[in-house]
């Protein structure tokens, strides 16, 4: 069994790339290449996967969509029938129909998604809202999904 996973993440304040670390610290996967494409020196990144990679991928929520910019990233990775991990963040408004918009922009690119999941951080803005986010019940939730 390949016991190694891509990490690829848009995390403009870390948020979501320490909820993908915790993922992968539950798994029985080691990181063997990552990719941090917030960073204006990866926005050209580009990866056509092999069909026996697996991806865990991460991206926060913006006013209940995916933000174009990770999608204009996204965009020039391609799956070749890869299986993918989608992970999302959230900081505790609403993430509409965010889930369903990855999923199918991840499809779309030749990926087999796996797994998706959702998850509650503080939010970058609303200083208010989520804080404490996340806590010991998420990180429940977020060893069950790993």
């Amino acid at each position: 069994m390949n016991n190694y996973l891509k990490l690829i993440y848009f995390s403009p304040t870390d948020s979501t790339k320490n909820i993908l670390y915790k993922i992968v610290s539950g798994m029985n996967y080691n990181i063997d290449e990552e990719f941090n494409l917030t960073d204006y020196d990866n926005k050209n990144y580009e990866n056509n996967f092999k069909e026996n990679e697996i991806i865990l991928l991460g991206t926060p929520v913006y006013g209940g969509r995916v933000p174009k910019i990770a999608k204009d990233r996204f965009n020039r990775i391609k799956g070749n029938n890869s299986k993918i991990i989608l992970v999302m963040t959230y900081g505790g408004v609403h993430y509409d129909d965010s889930l369903k918009e990855f999923y199918e922009i991840m499809n779309n690119k030749g990926f087999i998604i796996i797994g998706i999941g959702i998850f509650v951080v503080k939010h970058n803005a609303i200083k208010s809202m989520g804080i404490n986010r996340p806590n010991d019940r998420d990180y429940d939730e977020i060893k069950f999904f790993s």
